[in-house]
């Protein structure tokens, strides 16, 4: 129903123009690029930031001066112009997920910051291929489960190289808790469990959770999303009731508010979405 209610709110917004200091629609860069002027002549008319940093009281203060406008100018040059080496890196890392060049990332010397890079580009452009060129294991498979939850593929969450992350992942790309099933580890499994219903609320993927604390958790959490007030029962600790049933009161207000915004447009929330 939420995620209903938002595509419907998304279809009432306003229309993305050239001067609305974003980068949206067509754009490129932010009011430039696509429809908009070139994002090349915009740079060209920004001031030179060494001298527009030049009245910093300090190094660090020029630094991070440089560093703020780098990255708003996507200018790797300027990067280059930071002087401490680890703002120097996560500068030019920064300008690379903006551009989406992954050259930046290869130049690189750092090897975490290299690894973010590479991540930060895939996750953004859902390249999974991008992902192997991390040298850190934990970070190439963060980059899987992201790219493979974002592009629901299978084939890239089997990539990942740690069963509870990779079944954890297929579950959550299905929203079939079968995969869940096959780790053997019970905390393992109650997350997975957790997280299948985070995206397909479920009270029976709820009370399949070992763990009380994580199961009165799950509960709550879909019976906000069910709107339903007879879940909170479900509660193993009756003391959290209150609360829930307080919850679930707020999300049908809201949703009540949100239903009479749409039906101002004409718009109305569908039968039966919850």
């Amino acid at each position: 129903m939420v995620l209903a209610v938002m595509v419907l709110i998304a279809g009432c917004t306003q229309e993305p123009t050239c001067s609305d200091g974003s980068k949206n629609g067509l754009e490129s860069g932010v009011d430039c690029g696509g429809p908009c002027q070139s994002c090349a002549t915009v740079k060209e008319t920004v001031e030179d930031p060494a001298s527009i940093c030049d009245s910093s009281d300090s190094t660090q203060d020029k630094d991070r001066c440089i560093f703020d406008e780098a990255v708003n100018a996507e200018s790797v040059e300027t990067c280059d112009l930071v002087t401490d080496k680890l703002w120097n890196q996560q500068c030019k890392r920064l300008v690379a997920k903006q551009t989406g060049e992954v050259n930046i990332c290869d130049s690189l010397t750092d090897e975490f910051e290299k690894g973010e890079c590479y991540m930060g580009i895939a996750i953004e452009s859902k390249k999974p291929e991008l992902c192997s060129k991390a040298q850190d294991i934990n970070k190439k498979d963060s980059c899987y489960y992201r790219v493979g939850f974002d592009t629901r593929s299978l084939t890239v969450c089997a990539k990942i190289s740690v069963n509870s992350t990779k079944y954890r992942c297929m579950a959550m790309v299905t929203e079939d808790e079968k995969y869940c099933d096959k780790l053997d580890a019970i905390k393992a499994k109650d997350y997975c469990y957790k997280r299948v219903s985070d995206i397909a609320p479920d009270p029976f993927l709820c009370r399949s959770i070992e763990d009380s604390k994580l199961a009165d958790e799950c509960m709550v959490n879909v019976a906000v999303k069910m709107l339903n007030e007879k879940l909170c029962d479900d509660l193993q600790d009756p003391a959290k009731a209150p609360e829930c049933l307080k919850e679930v009161a707020k999300a049908r207000e809201l949703m009540g508010k949100m239903g009479q915004s749409l039906s101002e447009y004409g718009a109305e929330i569908a039968p039966g979405a919850t």
